[in-house]
């Protein structure tokens, strides 16, 4: 195996029984390991993946070679309505974003009246956080006790929760560091949907080759839907859960320039999306 890879077991009920969904031939080339479904508890998760020192390095290092002002104007857009439906929870003001990239939503924090602090391991977002937002990012890991315990009103993950190597033990040192009564927000690839696409472009692949570019369904090392998100914030400690649809931005590529096609697209993408909700009356996690 490689070095810097792993064989991991479910982070919620620690069963090594699983079913294969979708190989990964790039960290397991005989195609027997990948993204799995735990066969005791249903969480979805890769069961190989880099190692946790493997992945920060990757983090820290990563960096855009462009950052397009559309790209820029639809991530400060998407973030501002969350900021206006969260502000009920403020009573001290302060708020965490963990994993907060290129610090967006603390900046849209900062302008309703927040007190914004955040963790991001990228040095490239960290530069752009403090020198066009004015927003200061911290490099240490949320488990570094950087952070007084119960300060904070708020503590965010968005696109980030799923990306962590121990999800459990990730929520609870946020928890920790909540006030009585504090929330938590949450952002992420809803599995469900990610799930279900995925088998469906993979079936007609095999029957049209080219339809398998139109793939852009994620999956991070883990994929929650509205149960087992739910499931795993009350075991550790979350007494209500609130879960719906997330809005979309205009743009998913940092260097990708708006149009009107794309406008249109995304616009019958969330429609349908939001049409979905409404007629199965699921509450999906925040989804992307």
């Amino acid at each position: 195996m490689n070095p810097k890879t792993e064989h991991v077991q479910c982070n919620y009920c620690s069963s090594t029984k699983s079913t294969l969904l979708f190989p990964d031939f790039d960290l397991a080339p005989a195609g027997d390991r990948g993204v799995v479904r735990c066969s005791e508890c249903g969480q979805v998760y890769r069961d190989i993946r880099l190692t946790a020192e493997a992945m920060m390095e990757v983090y820290a290092a990563w960096e855009y070679p462009d950052l397009g002002r559309d790209w820029i104007e639809g991530r400060k857009n998407v973030f501002r309505p969350y900021v206006a439906m969260l502000d009920s929870f403020r009573q001290t003001g302060r708020v965490l974003d963990v994993g907060a990239g290129f610090g967006f939503f603390l900046a849209a924090c900062r302008e309703a009246g927040w007190i914004p602090d955040g963790i991001e391991p990228s040095g490239q977002c960290r530069q752009f956080a403090e020198s066009e937002l004015g927003i200061g990012l911290s490099s240490e890991p949320l488990e570094a006790g950087v952070f007084e315990p119960n300060t904070f009103d708020l503590v965010t993950f968005w696109n980030v929760l799923s990306q962590v190597a121990d999800p459990r033990q990730t929520l609870r040192h946020a928890r920790d560091l909540l006030r009585p009564g504090g929330a938590m927000g949450i952002r992420s690839p809803n599995a469900a949907f990610h799930i279900g696409m995925r088998k469906t472009l993979n079936a007609m692949g095999r029957i049209v080759p080219p339809i398998r570019a139109l793939d852009h369904t994620v999956f991070h090392l883990y994929a929650f839907d509205v149960h087992t998100i739910t499931r795993l914030l009350g075991d550790v400690g979350f007494a209500e859960c609130r879960v719906a649809p997330a809005e979309l931005s205009w743009t998913t590529a940092h260097d990708a320039a708006s149009n009107r096609i794309k406008r249109l697209v995304v616009q019958v993408v969330e429609g349908m999306a939001r049409g979905v909700y409404a007629l199965t009356a699921v509450r999906y996690l925040y989804s992307s």
